[in-house]
């Protein structure tokens, strides 16, 4: 664009200066006829003798004057078509380049806008990666908590199985153990206890004889939160699991106590797995 716009002001400079080439020489030829028809004038004055030969000498002169000048007009008109179909040819460039600077800024322009678009979404898959991770952490931590839980619930499934046993061997441990200790007050003696550590030696047996409470109502209470929880009233049975540990605590004898404890732990573990059913 920018070269065909010197080209055209390069033939512009050309076309004014082939005018200005002609110009001294149409003036010289004006001159020369001025100078010609003074010396007529000179002439006539002197005599009339060969003015129709200066009058032909003349006529030819204007002839070739006006054929210089003619042809000089000519070439300029040509010129001045040249020039004119570069203005439009330019003209006409120049149309185009717009066109195309025009497409190109609206390429830019939507380029731009998805650049912004390709950043938003690029943003949200960060944040939704983020999201993905804690939310992995988080299952990762619930898988471990209902794993350890799991491991909880089988201990004390497996203690629910001996459970039975247990109770039934402590009541024969304990009527053993009356009749020891009513022997001992009849004559004193050194008691030994292997059997009873040998079978339940994480509990501790009371130094002195101890008068074993009942505790039926506990246990009627244990059956009614079990009826309660198979029936889906899980706060009903929760206020009622307090309570029966508020009466377990109460009891004086702690061998009782520990086995109440543990039917207490398995009512708990089995409202947190039906709260999780």
């Amino acid at each position: 664009q920018e070269e065909k716009i010197a080209s055209l002001k390069k033939e512009l400079v050309k076309a004014k200066s082939i005018v200005e080439m002609l110009r001294p020489e149409i003036t010289g030829k004006a001159e020369e006829i001025k100078s010609r028809i003074s010396f007529l004038k000179n002439e006539r004055k002197k005599g009339f003798t060969g003015l129709r030969s200066e009058k032909s000498e003349i006529s030819a002169i204007k002839k070739n004057v006006l054929k210089l000048i003619k042809k000089d007009v000519s070439v300029l008109k040509n010129k001045e078509k040249e020039v004119v179909k570069l203005v439009d040819d330019v003209e006409k460039e120049k149309q185009l380049l717009d066109a195309k600077q025009d497409s190109i800024m609206k390429k830019i322009r939507e380029l731009e806008h998805a650049k912004v678009v390709c950043d938003r979404k690029e943003k949200a898959l960060k944040l939704k990666e983020s999201v993905i991770k804690r939310l992995s952490k988080e299952l990762d931590l619930r898988k471990k908590k209902l794993e350890k839980e799991s491991a909880q619930i089988k201990r004390a499934r497996d203690l629910k199985k001996v459970l039975p046993k247990m109770e039934k061997r402590f009541r024969e441990l304990t009527r053993e153990l009356r009749k020891l200790e009513k022997k001992v007050k009849e004559r004193p003696v050194v008691i030994e206890k292997p059997a009873v550590k040998e079978v339940l030696p994480e509990i501790k047996l009371p130094s002195k004889p101890f008068v074993e409470m009942p505790q039926s109502d506990i246990r009627s209470m244990i059956k009614n939160a079990r009826n309660i929880i198979d029936s889906g009233d899980l706060g009903s049975a929760d206020r009622l699991v307090s309570e029966i540990a508020v009466r377990v605590k109460k009891v004086s004898d702690p061998v009782e106590r520990k086995l109440l404890d543990y039917e207490l732990k398995d009512l708990k573990t089995s409202i947190k797995l039906a709260s999780l059913a």
